[in-house]
């Protein structure tokens, strides 16, 4: 056999030695290794430059990516919005920004610990509103304006239709500005910004009660803006009444005259401070000796300047009480413009309605209908017929002492205004698809806050939190019984349910949860009372009791009156004194109550018309579906209409229900076509048979 030798290169190791050095893991020193190593040097470079190719391109995308973000942050911050989404949270941003109070009140952004707005108070010049109005209303209302219907949602048709209503009544607002009263005993600035300061700036860490300081030691800055306000109107003679002045002068006079550790303002920062575990006790100390000198130096002064103007202001003010007195711009009445604009504002009444005469007089003829079937009532109970009705209501007020046993816990009240809140609660199967498990929870009042909140105050639940009613028991004893169940139905019954409705909207824009429609919260709940005695399918007769049915009359006669004496003061040249004796007249309830009442309605035009007016557009809108529907008309499924959306302006509820009442007709006449076509099938198949026969 002849032996083949491997032709091997000079001083090149054996094979047998390569491989053994190979692997021992030596390089191999030959013209093989040095073959391999170029090759695998070259395919390391060939990696390297594809890796740089990958990279351009990985680059390139992350330049492009940047870009489009860019563009996509300028047109959210700047331009438009590609979604009208963001446009709905960025339009809420730019209005909280303006509005710091407003943001404090919402406290949304602080659990994202942003807090600068919590030291600032919002500027009222008309200098920054006339801004606000131009660089946010308008703007935002052209913009919203340029998104096409054919792209929206049906969800998101319905939420530009809700902003639209909100801007357009802002616009109108804005151009009837500066006939609104900024300083009054109800909500002017004087009174707003001590309430604010006391029930939504809470202190509890040092960081809050130094923004607490800094928002007291800008009072001298809002109240010079104020007075700029008060000035403007002066020139345009926009004045309040000599009565309201007369009222505010000498709230001005007690809230300055006090020593300042008696001031409402010190005692609320001293008390939120000592209960603010995360503050050090030096610190505390420290705090409020600051709070002394800010209010001795920045507080007080800007009330002794308002104080200082305003005695000079009621020299040229009387005693006329309507806005029928702003006059006339050629031959329009500017108090009749601007009266009807406030009826849209707050009881959403289209400007194309004729209002003030119909309803002025319907209010009367109501009042009568009303005291009529008041005195059958009192028939039977064998009142005097010589006695008036308010007379005869006043004694009912006064001769009903509670049956309670009095003790430190109010255990007999809670107990039997629950059983009110159940037994509301019972009805919701009759009127509605859905509802909560378990009735409404009456809690309370807080000792601490019974000075400075109502009898009945309803809070919403949040994050899916109970609502719970709370009763303000600081008088109980004084309470009339009969008139409970009426307010606690409304609340319990109306409010509560709607408000579990809206807890289910989990996915609708910002601005929506924060704009208030009050005419629909005071319309719904009083629609909801009148269900209780007018659709009550129960074992439970709500208003069995005599007492508790007039009350529900005199609660009729009240929310009446408030709209007859706010149309005729405003439009039909009322004093003052001839409203204040109306409604004693027709209510039977105290004069003082009615005097605050007269002057509430003097410098808040209008807002006295919500409850009673959105309780008849609730009831037209049911009118109107048992019209159209006859005998197909389904009172749940009605009320699923009214509440599904959550709080939303009446003019938008109002096609709401107009489109519920279309697509269920057409659902009828399909059913009855295809019940027709059925028919003339099993016609034919007859007339087939009989042929066939």
């Amino acid at each position: 056999m002849v032996e083949v030798k491997e032709d091997i290169p000079h001083n090149v190791p054996s094979r047998d030695t390569r491989l053994n050095m190979a692997s021992r893991g030596e390089i191999i020193h030959t013209k093989f290794a040095w073959r391999r190593v170029w090759i695998h040097i070259s395919h390391k470079t060939i990696s390297y430059l594809e890796q740089l190719k990958v990279g351009k391109v990985i680059l390139r995308l992350f330049i492009f990516s940047f870009i489009i973000f860019s563009i996509w942050v300028c047109n959210l911050i700047w331009f438009k919005p590609f979604s009208i989404e963001l446009f709905y949270e960025r339009m809420f941003i730019e209005y909280g920004q303006d509005d710091p109070e407003l943001m404090s009140r919402l406290h949304l952004l602080e659990q994202y610990g942003i807090t600068y707005h919590n030291s600032q108070l919002t500027d009222i010049s008309d200098k920054e509103r006339d801004r606000r109005y131009k660089e946010s209303i308008i703007r935002n209302f052209d913009m919203l304006l340029t998104y096409k219907p054919s792209q929206q949602t049906e969800e998101e048709l319905l939420s530009t239709e809700i902003l639209s209503w909100y801007l357009e009544l802002e616009v109108l607002r804005h151009a009837f500005r500066q006939y609104e009263y900024p300083v009054n005993h109800i909500n002017g600035i004087q009174v707003e910004l001590p309430r604010f300061m006391m029930e939504v700036h809470q202190v509890e860490t040092l960081g809050d009660a130094e923004d607490y300081l800094e928002r007291l030691s800008k009072f001298d800055d809002k109240f010079d803006q104020l007075i700029q306000l008060l000035a403007s109107r002066k020139v345009a003679k926009v004045i309040p009444p000599r009565f309201i002045l007369e009222r505010v002068i000498e709230e001005t006079k007690d809230f300055i005259s006090r020593n300042v550790e008696y001031n409402l303002l010190y005692r609320d920062f001293a008390r939120k401070v000592e209960y603010a575990d995360r503050i050090l006790p030096l610190a505390k100390d420290e705090l409020k000796v600051e709070a002394k000198e800010i209010i001795e130096d920045d507080v007080f002064p800007a009330y002794k300047k308002l104080l200082n103007y305003l005695e000079e202001e009621i020299k040229l003010s009387n005693n006329d009480a309507g806005v029928w007195k702003l006059g006339t711009d050629t031959t329009i009445s500017i108090g009749t413009n601007y009266y009807n604009i406030l009826l849209m504002v707050h009881s959403h009444i289209p400007l194309d309605e004729s209002f003030s005469e119909d309803y002025h007089q319907e209010g009367l003829n109501e009042i009568n209908a009303l005291r009529e079937e008041l005195l059958v009532i009192f028939d039977s109970l064998k009142f005097p017929q010589k006695d008036s009705i308010s007379k005869n209501l006043a004694k009912i007020n006064n001769r009903l002492p509670t049956d309670f046993e009095i003790d430190d816990n109010y255990k007999d009240y809670l107990a039997t205004y629950q059983l009110y809140s159940d037994s509301a609660y019972q009805a919701f199967d009759n009127f509605f698809l859905y509802q909560p498990k378990e009735s409404l929870k009456l809690v309370r009042v807080p000792l601490p806050l019974e000075n400075s909140l109502p009898l009945l105050e309803f809070q919403g639940g949040h994050d899916k939190t109970r609502p719970a009613l709370y009763i303000n028991l600081k008088n109980a004893e004084t309470i009339p019984q009969n008139k409970m169940p009426v307010w606690i139905y409304e609340k319990a019954g109306g409010r509560y349910i709607q408000s579990w409705y809206e807890q289910q909207l989990t996915d609708i824009p910002t601005f929506r949860r924060v704009l208030q429609f009050d005419v629909y919260y005071e319309g719904w709940e009083g629609y909801f009372a009148d269900l209780l005695k007018d659709e009550n399918k129960n074992s439970i007769d709500y208003y069995k009791d005599l007492y508790t049915r007039i009350s529900k009359i005199q609660h009729e006669l009240f929310i009446t009156s408030l709209l007859v004496v706010d149309t005729g003061i405003h439009l039909k040249r009322w004093t003052r004194e001839e409203g204040i004796e109306f409604l004693v007249k027709n209510t039977g309830l105290p004069r003082e109550e009615m005097k605050n009442e007269v002057d509430k309605i003097v410098v808040r035009p209008a807002q006295a018309t919500i409850y009673k007016m959105g309780k008849i557009r609730f009831k037209n809108l049911r009118e109107y579906a048992e019209y159209e529907l006859e005998e197909n008309f389904n009172l749940k499924e009605f009320h699923e209409i009214l509440l599904k959306n959550g709080h939303i302006p009446l003019p938008v509820l109002k096609k709401q229900v107009e489109r519920f009442v279309r697509e269920k007709k057409k659902i009828i006449r399909e059913a009855e076509m295809k019940q027709e076509e059925e028919a003339k099938e099993k016609q034919n198949e007859k007339q087939n048979e009989k042929e066939n026969k």
